[in-house]
């Protein structure tokens, strides 16, 4: 809840060749100010440290208990392809508060 980085990364394990559609993002909001943001980002993009955003999804400011926002990926579908890449979910809060509470993230996608 303190810092001035509040970020919560989690590695996403998918089948190469998975078609991924979007992502959801539920969470509790109870601040008045602040907001959460989940985001699909594909690293290694084109080298080595770059990374590129492929969905983003967040909690509006002010209140929203509980709550889910819905992103389509850019492009639309996204392949998997973990030769070349590898993929996380990263969540970022705007303040550090027990009001702004991550609940899950869900990535919606189709099996080769």
């Amino acid at each position: 809840t303190g810092g001035s980085a509040r970020y919560m990364h989690a590695p996403v394990l998918l089948p190469d060749g998975a078609l991924v559609s979007g992502l959801t993002f539920y969470f509790k909001d109870n601040h008045a100010s602040s907001d959460m943001i989940a985001r699909l980002f594909r690293n290694n993009d084109p080298g080595i440290g770059d990374r590129l955003k492929l969905a983003q999804a967040s909690s509006p400011t002010g209140i929203s208990w509980p709550g889910n926002a819905y992103s389509p990926t850019t492009p639309n579908p996204v392949e998997i392809d973990n030769g070349r890449y590898n993929y996380e979910v990263e969540v970022e809060w705007s303040s550090g508060s027990s009001d702004l509470r991550l609940m899950s993230v869900k990535l919606f996608y189709t099996n080769p």
